[in-house]
């Protein structure tokens, strides 16, 4: 890794806070002097070693965000199907969150 000019390390997945002994690697890299971001959906907690969260929440799971993630997230991306109006509305409530949906131009 350092070889490499970048400073900045975005950790996605799968789902990567659900990765064994993950934390371990995200300490060398803190160590390293890395920013750290991670994609995640938001059902589990951070390592504390993260910089910067990026949540994608699913609507499949709706039932079971609670404060984890996402009332800690630097930025909140939803995917966006048919029926995805309900869903933000309920993330708003729930953490009161300003949210601003633009349409995807094909």
């Amino acid at each position: 890794m350092r070889s490499f000019s970048a400073k900045n390390i975005i950790i996605t997945g799968g789902e990567p806070t659900i990765v064994p002994h993950i934390e371990y690697l995200l300490e060398q890299f803190k160590q390293a002097g890395y920013f750290l971001a991670i994609e995640t959906n938001g059902l589990k907690s951070v390592p504390p070693q993260i910089d910067y969260i990026a949540t994608s929440p699913k609507r499949l799971y709706s039932h079971k965000y609670g404060k984890q993630c996402i009332a800690f997230a630097n930025e909140v991306r939803i995917v966006v199907d048919e029926n995805i109006l309900p869903f933000c509305e309920l993330i708003e409530q729930k953490f009161r969150l300003n949210i601003t949906i633009f349409p995807l131009v094909k």
